[in-house]
């Protein structure tokens, strides 16, 4: 059973090696996808083996105990090791015939060895236990009290595979039926300025609640990569309800999915996060970021209400841990408009960043597109510059997406040009430089066929990559 186990560590590893290769392979031309598609699929039949086999060399391991009359544990963790060839154990002797099979546990050296051997895992254990927290509980009924101890066992963080990849969640608009509702593209590779739609470029999710539709939606992973997070504005303007009516006496809810792996998802629930916000229109372009001196992401949208004899777009924000239960919603971003322009602000994104002046950086459309930075989610946000100088302002490009190239101190910057072709990337080298900022040409990227509308981008892994194209194939057209 060891030596099965063993067989298949080495097989994922060859196969993820070959995998890489063969990835690498593909990138220049030298193969088709399909081959590389082939060893994806063998990687994660394997890969979901490791685990069935960990659980029967268990059993087999305590069945074997059983029969001893040893502890489980000392089978498993037996002083020797497994791994090496029964010829390859030194100072092995033959021994002669007819002797009892309780020989050698009977001498004495055998048995204070295993003494010792006994005592230290005592304390390991004991070591082990000193870095889990301990939780006491009393309990008092008149002048008697009892108290008692437990310890908590720490469920370590799931293994991150590299990322390899990218996922693209959005929506197409109000001009057809199902075009506010959610779809999906992945990244072909690990290039993310070229796409191609999943499922023929029908939604991958809708929602029944509310308003029955959904845009902007905007993905995330979890702090400890075991859940991901889908919300997205209730709103269906293909319903005919129109804009000034959406602005003034819409939703105020947002709705959410949650799933372990991407390709399966719950069922979508709705919590009203701006009802509690005076005279509130809507709950727009909602986006969260975890954050790590908290413990609880932050989540924040655009709300149309009146403040100070002012009636403009501003950011709200609320905290959660589930993203069903909020604090109350607290003004974040207001623009303050001069009298003659709006101070609407709406469309914010925020993302944390490693090796540049500041560690968040956000964009948002208000008059411009404006980009700020901040070391501190709620602290004072230095506005950094805008999109002008490369011809964009607020009035013709909105819905940012930020996201980093993977394993490289790059970013890109995605604007949707309504109507005129959807998101066109801008390329970040430093933040803090917006003359560096760059717009490349139109053979440069493609975002595959059909208008993309405002959305999010999340980094996934190779897995990650194959598992949501096996979830929602395209097929070519028939000739």
């Amino acid at each position: 059973m060891d030596a099965q186990y063993l067989l298949f560590e080495r097989t994922v590893k060859v196969q993820r090696e070959s995998l890489a290769l063969q990835q690498r392979r593909l990138d220049v031309g030298d193969i088709g996808e399909l081959d590389v598609r082939q060893l994806e699929s063998e990687l994660i039949a394997n890969v979901a083996q490791l685990p069935k086999l960990e659980r029967a060399r268990g059993e087999a391991s305590r069945a074997l105990a059983f029969v001893l009359g040893r502890s489980a544990r000392g089978v498993v963790e037996g002083a020797v090791d497994r791994r090496v060839e029964p010829a390859a154990v030194p100072n092995a002797t033959d021994l002669p015939g007819g002797l009892p099979s309780d020989l050698l546990a009977r001498r004495p050296d055998v048995q204070a060895a295993e003494a010792r051997l006994r005592a230290a895992g005592a304390r390991i254990d004991a070591a082990r236990a000193a870095y889990f927290p301990s939780i006491a509980l009393t309990a008092e009924f008149g002048r008697e009290s009892t108290t008692r101890r437990f310890t908590a066992t720490v469920v370590p963080k799931p293994a991150q595979e590299p990322l390899a990849g990218y996922s693209f969640f959005y929506f197409t608009g109000e001009g057809t039926s199902n075009g506010e509702q959610i779809y999906s593209a992945l990244s072909k590779g690990n290039d993310p300025l070229n796409w191609s739609e999943l499922n023929n470029g029908q939604p991958v999710l809708k929602s029944s609640l509310g308003e029955m539709g959904v845009r902007d939606p905007f993905i995330l992973r979890s702090p400890d990569g075991d859940k991901f997070y889908l919300l997205a504005t209730d709103l269906r303007i293909a319903n005919g309800k129109g804009w000034g009516a959406a602005r003034s006496h819409g939703s105020t809810s947002l709705v959410f999915w949650e799933s372990t792996d991407l390709v399966n998802w719950s069922a979508p629930w709705m919590v009203d996060v701006a009802g509690a916000i005076p005279e509130a229109g809507c709950a727009w372009a909602p986006e969260a970021i975890y954050d790590t001196s908290t413990g609880d992401y932050f989540v924040y949208w655009a709300t149309i209400s009146p403040r100070d004899g002012v009636r403009e777009a501003r950011i709200w924000a609320a905290r959660t841990k589930d993203f069903r239960s909020f604090t109350p919603p607290e003004l974040y971003i207001e623009r303050n408009g001069d009298g003659v322009n709006a101070g609407d602000i709406i469309d914010t994104q925020i993302i944390e960043v490693k090796g540049q002046k500041h560690r968040y950086y956000r964009a948002s459309r208000d008059t411009q597109l404006t980009l700020e930075g901040a070391d501190s989610l709620t602290g004072t946000w230095e506005r950094i510059g805008d999109l002008a100088r490369l011809g964009y302002t607020g009035r013709q490009v909105e819905g940012p997406a930020l996201f980093q190239f993977n394993h490289e101190q790059k970013w890109a910057l995605l604007v949707d040009k309504p109507g005129k072709g959807g998101y066109f990337p801008v390329v970040i080298t430093n933040f803090g430089d917006p003359s560096g900022y760059k717009l490349l040409p139109s053979d440069a990227y493609s975002f595959g066929t059909g208008e993309k509308r405002h959305g999010g981008i999340l980094n996934i892994t190779r897995i990650e990559l194959a598992a949501l194209r096996a979830k929602w194939p395209s097929r070519p057209a028939a000739p």
